[in-house]
């Protein structure tokens, strides 16, 4: 969506059992992703059955993805990968 920014990415270092020691996130692009960008990259969905949604995106973001799928019918799913 944004050519200026990084994918975000998440790196997790484990130890031998599988507990977490330390963790490495760059998910800055999600700050970046503004209203504005999501309905002029949604403008169009015709013939989209589903959109899977980040839910780490600000709320005015994700309604405004929520309003442009279902303007067309398109079923939005919302991944909350963290808390």
């Amino acid at each position: 969506v944004l050519d200026t920014f990084r994918t975000a990415t998440y790196t997790a270092l484990l130890d031998g059992t599988g507990e977490l020691v330390g963790a490495v996130a760059d998910m800055a692009i999600l700050d970046n992703i503004q209203p504005e960008i999501l309905r002029q990259r949604c403008g169009s969905l015709d013939g989209i059955k589903l959109v899977l949604c980040e839910a780490n995106l600000s709320s005015e973001a994700l309604k405004a993805a929520l309003q442009a799928a279902s303007g067309n019918k398109t079923c939005l799913w919302f991944d909350p990968v963290s808390v």
